[in-house]
């Protein structure tokens, strides 16, 4: 993969492009981990290093919210569009220890299902209280999903044309 065949000429033009971009890709270093286990949270048989939450972005956004309550600290994340479950999901996660955000690769839409609507929010264990904590603070403060459109709560107004003398 890292020569970038791979990519070449279907995701960069040239053999170098595709290197560049192959390289970029964040990876768990060969023999740091045995196995992966994967579940859906709700079966799991086991304390998850990682969670990885689908939606949509209002969803997602709500999520970031909840990720900065306590520091504010900006979530930092990049992507090239493939990969990217695995890689900056997975891979970048894990090594940085911070949530991701990232787009479902044209793989996972192919053979996972993924819906166009879905981006993933990835939270390691360690972020999991203070993320559930600032769901609850900030929808306590009133930053909902889903979100209200203002137009329910204006004072509807009628074109003059429309009152009667």
């Amino acid at each position: 993969m890292i020569s970038g065949r791979i990519s070449h000429r279907v995701h960069q033009e040239t053999i170098e492009a595709a290197r560049r971009m192959q390289e970029s890709v964040p990876r768990i270093p060969y023999e740091q981990y045995r196995a992966i286990l994967t579940s859906p949270l709700e079966s799991a048989a086991f304390i998850p290093h990682l969670v990885m939450v689908y939606g949509n972005s209002a969803q997602i956004m709500r999520l970031i919210h909840a990720a900065l309550w306590k520091t504010g600290e900006r979530l930092q994340f990049s992507t090239a569009g493939e990969y990217s479950s695995c890689s900056d999901g997975i891979a970048q996660t894990m090594m940085s220890g911070r949530p991701q955000v990232t787009i479902p690769c044209y793989g996972e839409r192919i053979f996972g299902v993924t819906q166009d609507d879905e981006i993933i929010f990835v939270i390691p264990q360690q972020y999991l209280p203070s993320i559930l904590e600032g769901l609850e603070k900030t929808h306590s403060a009133g930053v909902k999903y889903p979100i209200p459109f203002y137009g329910t709560r204006a004072e509807p107004a009628f074109p003059e044309h429309y009152k009667v003398p």
